[in-house]
C-alpha cells in the first residue's frame, strides 16, 4: 500500500502571540488592622486568632494598674483575590475564544 500525495496548503493564518502575564499577586491584597484599649483577659484570645502586641499602656488609677494593650493584624482581603483572579480568568477566556 502506498501513502498518498498530500498538497501543502497554505493555511493564510499567521502566528497568535499573546504576552505573558505575571501573576496576579497584588500587595493591595493585604491590609493591616490596628486596635488598641484591649483588656487582660482579651488578649489570650486575639494572640491566638493572629493578632499582635505593639503596644501596653496601665491604666493606674487602681491598685495594682490595669494593663490595655493595642494590637495589630495584617490579613488577606479575600474579595479584592477573589475579583482579580476572577478579572485575569475573565481575560484569559476571552483571549481563548478570540484565538480559536
Amino acid at each position: 500500500m502506498t501513502v498518498p500525495y498530500v498538497p501543502l496548503l497554505d493555511p493564510a493564518q499567521g502566528e497568535i502571540v499573546f504576552p505573558d502575564l505575571l501573576t496576579p499577586y497584588s500587595s493591595l491584597w493585604w491590609n493591616t488592622y490596628n486596635i488598641s484599649g484591649i483588656p487582660n483577659d482579651a488578649v489570650g484570645w486575639m494572640v491566638a486568632q493572629g493578632w499582635q502586641i505593639t503596644d501596653v499602656a496601665y491604666d493606674n488609677a487602681p491598685n495594682p494598674p490595669v494593663p490595655y494593650y493595642a494590637l495589630s493584624k495584617t490579613a488577606l482581603q479575600n474579595e479584592a483575590i477573589l475579583q482579580s483572579l476572577l478579572n485575569s480568568y475573565t481575560v484569559a477566556y476571552n483571549d481563548a475564544r478570540w484565538a480559536n
